[in-house]
């Protein structure tokens, strides 16, 4: 029976509102609003202010907990499942997924109802952070359909489907759900939140490689309704994204300078994989931008990918950071590091046919070409075959492609570069001039 007066919180009440909070990937706007405010949370949190019971009731609410535990972590009919999920959540947060996953999995055979969206959460997080996508894709939908539309646990989910989809080797399945989605909540008429806008974030990401002055109109778009909303959160992705979209357009002093705003940003939350996922971008931009920094961008890379692995972040962005690694590490001048690293990473993802190996194979390419060493065009027929087989799933098709045209050039062969350089236009969406009939020879003529 739930305590129906008031409630004594004890001097750990916000630790375990914090350690909840995050564990559910929950930022701390998400749960502000009537009753909450931002500043009240964060005294909370830190001890300074004890919760009054109203609040405790709320965040329980909200957290899928209980007041009595969230005051004194005082033991309910619930407490060995509730247990047993921050433990796995715990495990997740400190790099031990499998560990999470077996948890996770064992509590929901019989899982009380009110846990079930944590638990399956955690689940979700823990089969993308093992790479297990189909998996956490049906995680992330059967938690979605649960969710009101528009709110932002339904914004939250769409965002993670978008994003497994596209690591599922589907960018194409991925652009048209999230397009469907932003639709969706701006026809329900909604007032915007930090979710939504992330949600818009990551389709202009998507566009980018199909349509970036349509990508661009959207993250301006995003840009101006983050900055009313003011949210760090929503401010930072749109940011991030504007970023990498100057990247693209061989803007680089712009890439830098909306990097840094972003990772300012993101410093004001609590998304420490997002923040060190783009302290790692903001390295690769830096390495490209300004030689005689290249020493400063690979510090900022390797802190990042500590932070990354310290995190127990989803393999994905754990090894694109490494590939991004490996490709400074090499424009540096650091080219046994990069060839070291490049092969170690190959090993790690072969056969996969994944965006991940297409980069480390490409990296291990060009690296074994600048080393000196055999085996540069064998790795590079392999990541061509596998940028052709992947059609519109393959992330920057037209960078990579004109990255194997380059090497292709400097390795003699002409027609592969040729045909490389095509394919690179083509990926922009321009149209590719035919191939001109040759004329027939004098001899042919009097044939």
């Amino acid at each position: 029976m739930p305590h129906a007066g008031p409630l004594v919180p004890d001097e750990h009440a916000g630790r375990r509102v914090k350690d909840l909070r995050l564990a559910a990937g929950r930022s701390q706007a998400d749960l502000t609003g009537p009753g909450m405010s931002a500043g009240y949370l964060s005294m909370i949190e830190n001890g300074t202010r004890t919760p009054s019971t109203a609040a405790l009731r709320l965040l329980a609410g909200e957290l899928g907990t209980t007041p009595e535990y969230l005051a004194t972590g005082a033991a309910t009919d619930d407490i060995e499942p509730e247990r047993r999920i921050a433990f796995a959540e715990i495990a997740l947060r400190n790099g031990s997924a499998g560990e999470a996953l077996a948890e996770f999995d064992a509590v929901l055979t019989d899982c009380p109802p009110r846990l079930r969206p944590r638990a399956l959460l955690g689940r979700a997080n823990a089969n993308e952070a093992l790479h297990r996508l189909t998996d956490a894709i049906a995680d992330f939908t059967e938690l979605r359909q649960a969710a009101e539309p528009g709110s932002i646990a339904w914004a939250e989910r769409s965002v993670d489907l978008a994003r497994t989809l596209t690591d599922d080797g589907d960018r194409a399945a991925a652009i048209e759900f999230a397009e469907e989605a932003l639709a969706a909540f701006e026809d329900l008429g909604l007032p915007w939140h930090e979710s939504a806008i992330r949600l818009g974030v990551t389709l202009a990401g998507l566009l980018r490689f199909r349509d970036l002055n349509r990508a661009v109109r959207l993250i301006e778009r995003l840009i101006r309704i983050a900055d009313q909303l003011g949210s760090p959160l929503a401010r930072g992705s749109a940011y991030w994204n504007a970023s990498i979209f100057a990247h693209m357009s061989g803007r680089t002093a712009d890439s830098l300078n909306l990097a840094e705003r972003a990772i300012a940003m993101f410093g004001e939350t609590d998304h420490a994989v997002s923040l060190a996922t783009l302290r790692g971008v903001y390295g690769q931009f830096l390495a490209y931008a300004d030689a005689d920094r290249a020493e400063e961008a690979l510090a900022i890379l390797r802190a990042a990918i500590g932070e990354l692995r310290d995190l127990g972040a989803p393999l994905a962005a754990l090894a694109q950071a490494e590939c991004n690694y490996a490709e400074a590490a090499m424009h540096a001048g650091h080219v046994d590091e990069a060839l070291t690293l490049a092969r170690r990473l190959v090993a790690g993802v072969a056969g996969e046919g994944t965006r991940r190996e297409l980069a480390a194979r490409l990296n291990l390419a060009e690296a074994i070409y600048v080393a000196g060493a055999e085996g540069a065009a064998e790795e590079l027929a392999k990541a061509t075959a596998i940028l052709a087989s992947g059609g519109d799933s393959r992330g920057d098709e037209s960078a990579a492609w004109q990255r194997i045209a380059a090497l292709n050039e400097r390795l003699g062969d002409a027609t592969a570069a040729l045909d490389a350089y095509r394919r690179a236009l083509s990926a922009t969406g321009r149209r590719v001039p035919p191939e001109l009939p040759r004329a027939r020879s004098r001899m042919e003529g009097r044939a």
